[in-house]
């Protein structure tokens, strides 16, 4: 997991190896997508020297090898018109749980995302986005370290590096959160085209809050940014650019930051 190697001093390495499979059934109808399923997932962490003190915690209340057996339900509706210029609406549910019965981790997790747009002109929108999550540990069992939230980036709040947002252990290391809540403001410009790629300028506004963790010295950190980005489709998908101010210099930011989204 990428995340972790953020989490553990500057001059040591954390070695981690994850496996994760899931099977999911799907039905569509006049309300959206719904479905389930169920999933197996593992992770190691092995110990060494430097171990930020919050890792150091988990891997002695539930060992460098963690397993999850989660069932899982969905629940999403897509109106949104496939355009240049986005207009409509988006919301996604989610729910996990590890019970004593299938994962040796016992947990719950909860996801929700809504995105709305409006089309103000031939060439401007506007849209906003609301993501909030929870997930907590049961029957003594610690937060998964997997399915805690780690905030930063394209996607959370931008200006920030990946990870970079939450509460922090006694070593100033991020732990990532039990609760998350993060909103973007955006304004779309269809600006020109490059033969035939459409151009899209857009000023944003981020906002998060990512709170409370186990073995955590602080109760979480609240960031913002605003900024300019720059989108146009490619070959793979979508290529966004995101030049930001973060409001917050005391965490690690990234004021430019590049994101592909894949399409198939």
């Amino acid at each position: 997991i990428a995340n972790i190697k953020q989490l553990i001093t500057a001059d040591k390495e954390l070695q981690t190896g994850q496996a994760s499979w899931r099977n999911l059934w799907t039905r569509s109808g006049e309300y959206g997508i719904w479905g389930g399923g169920f999933g197996a997932e593992a992770l190691r962490l092995d110990s060494a020297p430097g171990l930020a003190p919050y890792l150091a915690n988990y891997i002695s209340q539930q060992g460098r090898t963690s397993h999850l057996l989660p069932v899982i339900g969905f629940w999403s509706r897509d109106r949104r018109e496939q355009q240049i210029l986005p207009n409509g609406n988006f919301s996604q549910l989610s729910v996990e749980l590890g019970l004593p019965a299938f994962s040796a981790m016992n947990y719950a997790k909860i996801d929700f995302l809504h995105e709305s747009y409006l089309r103000l002109g031939p060439r401007v929108a506007a849209g906003i986005s609301l993501s909030a999550g929870r997930v907590v540990g049961s029957g003594g069992d610690v937060t998964p370290l997997t399915k805690r939230y780690f905030g930063g980036g394209v996607g959370s709040v931008r200006g920030y590096e990946a990870g970079a947002l939450g509460p922090s252990d006694s070593s100033g290391a991020v732990t990532g959160a039990n609760d998350r809540l993060s909103g973007s403001a955006e304004l779309l410009w269809h600006a020109l085209e490059i033969g035939a790629t459409p151009v899209v300028f857009s000023a944003f506004y981020d906002r998060g809050r990512f709170s409370k963790a186990d073995f955590a010295a602080s109760n979480g950190t609240t960031a913002s940014a605003y900024g300019i980005g720059i989108s146009l489709p490619a070959s793979i998908g979508l290529v966004r650019f995101s030049f930001a101010k973060p409001d917050n210099l005391a965490l690690r930011t990234q004021r430019f930051q590049f994101d592909a989204r894949a399409s198939w």
